[in-house]
């Protein structure tokens, strides 16, 4: 147990941040059911959005650091053979839920909206780039799930990114990783002082700036541990430095979810983005205090938060429907 536990804190992972993966899934939960009805909570639940692209940049820069460590090692793949395999693992992680996400709304529509089966097959035809994750893409057109631009964005931003890493290795990820965010955040900031979607590759250009943020994130996290910094971070976490390391980022975040629910679409984005940014490298940096008990359900409960954001807009829909 405890080699899995230094395993997974070298990864970068740890049950702390696993437990907050669940409660901004619930944070979107509750923006999405707000934007349906005249639920008056987490009108800025959508920065949870943010939270988890950094975590997913995190996870693009952990994925490329594990090449790097095999490089020179006879089972390193070649870069056209590690990308094809990365895009297929991709692939089939995140679509099979995400077509299956897409179905189920169909048929909720054919219930909500007493749609026949020519009605159907025309829905289907005009929402095809979805289906294509293309949504976003010049050929996209109707949606039948609005928030699954998230996923399709996620995977073509995530497939970039791992090219800039064999086109050019991993201190250009970073440095590009880090300039994606600064220049797309703060065209963002100057456009419209706030985080939103006004057209629809306005979502790549929200993910490219997200994701490079993680990848920042990890690569930030890598020179802390390799430097005398990071030795001191974690035998402080263990002493008088405790508050820092463990209480801080916590409080902060907590703090993110409390304005979600009352704030609303401002600058103050940009900051709930820097505090992002601070507290997961804090817990990174921090042991995993999750109690031994409690790890299990956290591990089992994290993984259901991708099903929930791609099913939460059909049930809302259903619901709504059945309910008023």
């Amino acid at each position: 147990m405890e080699k899995a536990d230094q395993r997974r804190e070298k990864q970068g992972r740890n049950h702390i941040i696993e437990i907050w993966r669940i409660l901004f899934c619930l944070v979107i939960l509750g923006f999405h059911i707000s934007a349906k009805t005249e639920w008056p909570y987490f009108h800025v639940g959508y920065l949870g959005v943010e939270f988890f692209f950094l975590l997913s940049g995190l996870g693009i820069w952990q994925t490329c650091m594990k090449r790097e460590a095999t490089k020179g090692s006879p089972e390193t793949l070649s870069k056209p053979r590690y990308f094809i395999s990365y895009a297929k693992k991709k692939f089939l992680r995140l679509y099979p839920l995400y077509f299956l996400s897409l179905i189920t709304m169909l048929i909720v529509r054919m219930i909500t909206q007493s749609m026949g089966v020519r009605d159907a097959f025309i829905c289907l035809k005009n929402c095809m780039a979805e289906f294509l994750m293309l949504q976003c893409s010049p050929v996209g057109g109707e949606v039948l799930i609005s928030a699954n631009w998230y996923v399709a964005v996620l995977f073509w931003g995530s497939l970039l990114y791992v090219c800039i890493y064999l086109l050019f290795g991993k201190k250009v990820l970073s440095v590009l990783g880090l300039a994606a965010t600064v220049f797309l955040y703060a065209y963002y900031f100057r456009l419209i002082g706030k985080i939103d979607i006004i057209f629809s590759y306005h979502a790549f250009l929200r993910a490219l700036a997200g994701l490079g943020l993680g990848i920042f994130l990890g690569g930030m996290h890598d020179a802390l541990q390799k430097s005398v910094l990071g030795g001191e971070f974690k035998s402080a976490s263990r002493g008088i430095a405790t508050i820092l390391i463990r209480l801080i980022p916590n409080l902060i975040l907590f703090g993110i979810i409390i304005y979600t629910n009352l704030g609303h679409r401002s600058r103050v984005d940009f900051l709930v983005i820097g505090l992002f940014f601070i507290s997961l490298l804090l817990l990174l940096t921090g042991t995993d205090t999750c109690p031994e008990k409690l790890r299990p359900a956290v591990k089992r409960l994290s993984g259901l938060t991708y099903a929930v954001y791609l099913f939460q807009m059909p049930v809302i829909e259903l619901l709504i429907f059945l309910l008023f």
